[in-house]
């Protein structure tokens, strides 16, 4: 069957799935705020279906109207609502009922797994009985998420055939195989085990493969399938990850039927105070050894197809006599080209790496080291990859050329035999394509770039050597008003945490939201009574953090005190994994001889170590800034946050250290107006692990003396609720602190 048929049956199948504005003429069905509160007064819908253990909080009924009003008014909202105030719900409420009304889908990003598992599991079931009519829900993957079955018809066709990605792939390749016959879900959560990086690669579906109604098996398509299902949800739940991503594709694609979601238009958005990490992260161009070996390989796997395809259909007929021409030249046209960029880009690499190793103060790894535009146009340490850069270039556009120009003759003229092999030819396209423009980006050192900082990394995997460079915005704000701000009707930014002092300045000016018109503020308080339920305890006599060992035992003396005093039930939170294992492994005997379990962060998954510290009752666990957010253990099990040092950013890390050279150049004080605000907001993060509930009681010990003697200090003391205060030399406000414990 050549193209052309295959078009005219595809026509009679169901079409792809575009996501319509469901109201296209016609007026918005607004929501009485009044009416939406209500939902929430005593007595009324969701105190009589969550029944016994509600509580009425007065400040939801703000935060409920102020939500309610940005849905009616096309307007943005930022909030800031601490826990036990009932936001989650006070959003998804509103959400859920203007969706219902209107016909228009709500996005709602969250950045942790947990709150994604309450909303899903929880929250919409509890709305549709609060709404009597069911909330349509979906939760979006990532499109990388999914079994192509096109890729995976490809693979199983390659399977005696040896993998230069892994050197034993072929019996996980065929575990892959026998999963997707039986899976449903075609997700790779739906696995009972967990593939390798290399394999799923191999299987994964991509946008840059994907052929969408030319497939064959577009029809049973997982990633479709899930997507149709997301064109009938009414709340559709993602990550952060997937959020941004997801607009990133649309842009680069210039359409908004590109990727998983649908176009971008009333947006929740949870946890918000990682928005501008979150889309950094995503806006951040970069490509690695590792990425263009991948690729390499990616065609090398093609071309051997291909041989074998045009092969196996020699007596093909005239017509497609230049389709089999191409198949058969791909094996001799590609891999000497294959070599050129391997041997050019293998230089550039390992170039990059020993300059890294080089510059490493230590010999360490797993850190960025900035770039600099005058480094490169002169030569400097980063010289001799520079000097490089002709010969990767011109290895990859004669690579591209030639992929290009096979890949105008299959698209064209190929039949079904060649559906897949188009489709490997344009990821592997598009990867070329990539890769170079990443490169060239790094090597040039021009104006265009004013607004990246560029970075190298380097380290070893599996015992080889690798190293990349990134190109990240340094300014988020254009990207963000482009590909969000433009697009949306309604977005909701909130968060416990998104105030560094008592406005929301420091968030409007990093989210490029300071001139913008349609935004609102409002910061509710919380509802507990923090002066009788927490203790913050500052010793003034601590040394200040430094890479000594001096420092790391005294602080582990410290520790071990502030644990002695709680009796365990304690989470520990370092700036520093070095500094972690250094003072877990020293303190684990004498706690662990205390009765009091030691856990710490790397033994074992996250949520399991959790799970484990909540069981416990009376363990320590000992966690980085991954720990500062998505710990939730309400009660007794956690009554002791140990903060060891103020969380603020690595000052050599080249993303921070780009924006707050750009804040100074602008005659501002890049310390305290960006430095400060980071940390401030991170710190509130740690202390808000503490008071769950209202019954909850516990201490928050600041182990970092620079909270009471620099001048910066009260920044973070007045960034968080008062509570009652030990401050003074250390033996004094762990001897009070004993006492407090003893007391509860």
């Amino acid at each position: 069957m050549d193209r052309s048929e295959k078009n005219r049956l595809i026509a009679t199948v169901e079409p792809d799935e575009v996501f319509p504005e469901a109201v296209i003429a016609g007026e918005k069905t607004f929501m009485s705020p009044d009416e939406i509160a209500s939902y929430f007064l005593p007595g009324g819908m969701v105190e009589k279906t969550f029944g016994e253990g509600y509580e009425f909080r007065k400040q939801q009924q703000s935060l409920v109207r102020e939500i309610t009003s940005a849905f009616n008014g096309d307007s943005f909202s930022l909030l800031e609502a601490p826990t036990g105030i009932g936001k989650t719900l006070s959003y998804l409420l509103p959400a859920a009922k203007w969706a219902l009304l209107n016909g228009e889908k709500v996005i709602v990003s969250t950045n942790t797994i947990n709150l994604q598992d309450q909303i899903i599991s929880k929250d919409i079931p509890l709305l549709s009985k609060v709404l009597g009519r069911k909330v349509e829900f979906a939760l979006a993957k990532g499109m990388r998420n999914y079994l192509c079955l096109l890729r995976s018809d490809e693979v199983k066709g390659e399977l005696p055939l040896p993998d230069p990605d892994a050197e034993d792939g072929v019996d996980e390749a065929r575990a892959i195989l026998d999963w997707a016959e039986k899976t449903e879900d075609g997700s790779v959560f739906d696995m009972g085990f967990t593939p390798s990086e290399q394999q799923w690669d191999r299987f994964a579906a991509e946008s840059e493969s994907c052929v969408r109604r030319e497939c064959p098996h577009y029809n049973e398509c997982f990633f479709f399938k899930a997507r149709r299902k997301i064109a009938k949800a009414d709340l559709i739940v993602v990550n952060h990850h997937l959020l941004f991503s997801d607009i990133s594709i649309k842009h680069s694609a210039g359409r908004d039927d590109a990727g998983v979601l649908p176009p971008v238009g009333r947006v929740v958005i949870d946890e918000a105070h990682n928005v501008a990490g979150s889309a950094t992260m995503h806006f951040t161009l970069k490509t690695s050894s590792l990425g263009v070996t991948k690729t390499l390989n990616r065609l090398k796997r093609v071309a051997a197809r291909a041989a074998r395809l045009a092969k196996n259909n020699i007596r093909a007929a005239d017509a497609r006599s230049r389709v089999m021409e191409i198949l058969s030249a791909m094996q001799k046209v590609f891999p000497p080209r294959i070599k050129k960029v391997e041997t050019a880009s293998k230089r550039f690499f390992e170039s990059l790496y020993n300059s890294f190793e080089e510059s490493s103060p230590d010999g360490s790894y797993g850190f960025s080291i900035r770039v600099m535009d005058d480094e490169i146009e002169s030569g400097g340490r980063w010289g001799k990859a520079v000097s490089l850069y002709p010969q990767v270039s011109e290895s990859m556009a004669d690579l591209s050329g030639e992929v290009r120009k096979a890949l105008a003759v299959l698209d064209s003229e190929g039949g079904d035999e060649t559906v897949g092999i188009v489709a490997e030819l344009k990821a592997v396209f598009a990867g070329i394509d990539r890769h170079s423009a990443v490169i060239r980006g790094f090597a040039a050192g021009d104006s265009s770039q004013v607004n990246f900082v560029k970075s190298v990394e380097a380290g070893k995997r599996n015992r080889r050597k690798f190293a990349s460079v990134s190109m990240s915005p340094i300014d988020i704000a254009p990207y963000l008003k482009e590909r969000l701000y433009d697009r949306c009707k309604t977005l909701i930014l909130t968060s416990a945490t998104l105030r560094e002092k008592d406005g929301f300045e420091f968030q409007k000016n990093s989210l490029g939201l300071r001139d913008n018109e349609r935004i609102t503020e409002l910061a509710v308080p919380s509802p507990f009574d923090h002066k009788r339920q927490a203790l913050l305890a500052l010793p003034d006599d601590l040394p200040a953090p430094e890479a000594t060992d001096v420092y790391s035992e005294r602080l582990g003396r410290a520790i071990y005190d502030c644990v002695r005093a709680s009796r365990g039930g304690a989470l520990v939170l370092f700036t520093s994994y070095r500094l972690l294992k250094e003072v877990s492994v020293a303190l684990a005997p004498e706690l662990e001889g205390d009765g009091i379990r030691v856990l710490t962060q790397g033994d074992m998954p996250r949520e399991k170590i959790l799970a484990e510290f909540k069981a416990d009752g009376n363990a320590v666990l000992f966690g980085t800034d991954s720990f500062r957010e998505g710990v939730d253990i309400a009660g007794d099990a956690l009554r002791l946050v140990v903060i060891t040092g103020l969380p603020f950013s690595v000052p050599a890390e080249p993303v921070f250290q780009a924006r707050m050279e750009a804040i100074k150049q602008s005659g501002k004080d890049a310390f305290n107006q960006y430095a400060v605000p980071v940390a401030v907001i991170n710190f509130r993060q740690a202390f808000g692990r503490l008071i769950r509930t209202a019954t909850d009681r516990g201490a928050v010990a600041v182990l970092d003396s620079r909270i009471t003697r620099k001048h910066y200090g009260r920044h973070f003391i007045n960034s968080i609720p008062q509570c009652g205060t030990l401050e003074g030399h250390f033996e004094t406000v762990v001897r009070e602190l004993k006492k407090f414990f003893d007391s509860i």
